[in-house]
């Protein structure tokens, strides 16, 4: 079992309450609990849930042991059984046998008429026929028990197989056994209903089969009907799911639960960029708050020291996920010292990235940004025609005309858009920046209008982790494009335990490398590239500084995030 972390703490908690831990790992656990005391809690809560189990004694348990059965209640009951059917079988010839021969003519008659349109053994006499016949017993020995039947009459028509029965009429059954006579009417007007319409005729030249035949065909045709019959419809059910208001209500509930579990699956979206000054939030705005867990981060970037055009930046962003606003939400403060403090630029911007659970396995996260910055420009130290690189292959002139004052100061806003997918695979996301195109004369032009360009990302990666969580691997594609650079940065960033190394290529020939450690709290990564300068038009050494802080998590909003 690996080290007790904050992804596996319950297990740990689980078997240490279980006893099932060594000593050496409750020695592991203890300490990793005096490092997070925020814990505690969650083993006092796992130490309430232990039971331990206690022998249960029942009392005058050989009270309730079934006792057996005595030898004589079983004989009893087969005696029993054995004279009632000697006796039944002694009587056969008396007046009971009539009635138990017409019991059994009922019970068979009723399965003859139900397959009657297979067997062919029951049979109607024709509607013409109004003469109302008697039924007549006939048995020497096995012989068949025959009914006539009137359809006017309503007089069922049997054939059945009954024992040795003497002859005799059954008009006199009419009045000694009523009720049996008009059981069997009832029972065969029901199957007269359900066949109503059809006609059997029973001629003494036809065969059985083909009797059958025809009414197995009327039968069929019959159900047919009777199943295409519509079924009537639920006319306040059906105008109640088709309303407006309805649909609009199933709208609306669908994105709260999209928004209420928002899941980072297995991957876990921390990927380091080599791209010059650009980290998670510059590449995209939507991962804001994608860690589930406060950010604390700084950059400090020296780009091209020593020469007219160095720049000195430094950024320090704060993100997080807020449940209550169902999104991640991040603050960022910029500062760049350009040559030697001719340019100086302060900006602040606040994002909000909303998240959106589409299925289980993928993530959409919008986010807006809104910024506000000034540019200062010392007038004393530029010199007119001076050309400026305040970003990399952008470059401009200052002109110095209409210099009324040492220092100049130039306030703008501006707003940004982006999109991120995060799937449990991959990542990927497009973004836009500076559409309000701010102004950004503070060259000391007074006819040139120059407004900032836009800035558009889009960037495809992803961070896969180990199940024993030992190693990490982090590839990625990002292209830029602002004004006049164009550019397309591809690479990765490989952990294994704490170290970490990785390195860029971009399209327009600049490289990168780094090399670092991290842990759960803190990752510190040094990275060095190679870029080319428009103004100096040479490629130069630049470094870069990058410290991040992780703070005590949020279980309950890791838990949803990070499934």
């Amino acid at each position: 079992m690996s080290n007790p972390s904050f992804d596996n703490i319950d297990k740990w908690l689980f078997e240490y309450t279980e006893g099932n831990l060594s000593s050496q790992q409750e020695t592991q656990l203890k300490q990793f609990l005096l490092q997070n005391p925020n814990l505690e809690k969650d083993l006092d809560a796992w130490q309430n849930a232990t039971v331990k189990s206690v022998p249960v004694v029942f009392p005058n348990i050989d009270s309730h042991i079934r006792k057996p059965i005595a030898w004589w209640i079983p004989a009893a009951a087969v005696s029993f059984v054995f004279g009632t059917i000697s006796l039944a079988w002694v009587n056969e010839n008396t007046n009971v046998s009539q009635l138990v021969a017409l019991d059994s003519a009922h019970m068979v008659s009723a399965i003859q008429v139900e397959n009657s349109a297979e067997k062919g053994e029951a049979y109607f006499e024709s509607k013409n026929n109004n003469k109302t016949p008697n039924f007549m017993l006939v048995g020497n020995g096995s012989t068949s028990v025959v009914f006539g039947h009137n359809w006017n009459n309503k007089i069922p028509v049997y054939s059945g197989l009954v024992g040795n029965v003497n002859a005799f009429e059954v008009n006199d059954f009419h009045s000694n056994y009523p009720l049996e006579i008009e059981s069997v009417n009832q029972s065969l007007n029901i199957k007269k209903d359900k066949i109503e319409g059809a006609e059997f005729k029973l001629k003494n030249d036809n065969s059985l089969s083909s009797s059958a035949s025809n009414s197995a065909s009327d039968i069929e045709e019959l159900t047919k009907n009777t199943k295409s019959e519509p079924r009537a419809e639920n006319k306040y059910g059906s105008s109640y799911n088709n309303s407006f208001l309805s649909k609009l209500k199933s709208i609306a509930l669908k994105i709260v639960r999209m928004t209420d579990n928002p899941l980072a699956l297995s991957n876990s979206k921390d990927i380091y960029y080599h791209t010059p000054g650009m980290q998670a939030m510059d590449v995209n705005f939507g991962s804001a708050g994608s860690l589930s867990t406060p950010r604390l981060q700084s950059v400090s970037r020296a780009q091209w020291s020593g020469r007219a055009n160095q720049q000195i930046s430094s950024q320090i962003s704060f993100d997080t996920y807020v449940k209550s606003i169902r999104g991640g939400i991040g603050f960022q403060v910029n500062h760049v010292y350009y040559g030697g403090g001719a340019y100086q630029i302060g900006q602040f911007a606040l994002t909000y990235s909303p998240k959106f659970l589409v299925s289980k396995n993928i993530v959409i996260e919008p986010a807006i940004r809104f910024k506000m910055g000034n540019t200062r420009l010392q007038n004393q130290k530029m010199i007119p025609g001076q050309l400026v690189e305040l970003d990399r292959q952008n470059q401009r002139t200052y002109m110095g005309e209409g210099v009324n004052a040492q220092t100049q100061d130039l306030w703008y806003k501006d707003v940004g858009f982006a999109l991120m997918t995060n799937t449990k695979w991959f990542s990927a996301g497009i973004q836009i920046d500076n559409l309000g195109r701010h102004q950004n004369n503070i060259y000391n032009s007074t006819t040139e209008k120059d407004r900032q360009g836009y800035h558009l990302n889009a960037t495809l990666g992803a961070d896969y982790v180990s199940r024993s969580k030992l190693f990490s691997f982090s590839p990625y594609l990002m292209c830029q494009k602002v004004e006049n650079l164009s550019e397309i940065w591809g690479g990765s960033i490989f952990r294994y335990k704490k170290l970490t190394t990785g390195g860029g290529y971009s399209s327009l020939g600049d490289y990168a490398g780094s090399i670092g450690f991290k842990t759960n709290r803190l990752m510190l990564t040094y990275a060095i590239d190679f870029t080319q300068s428009l103004v100096l038009n040479e490629r130069l050494l630049s470094q870069q500084l990058t410290l991040r802080l992780l703070t005590n998590r949020n279980r309950i909003d890791y838990r949803m995030l990070n499934l």
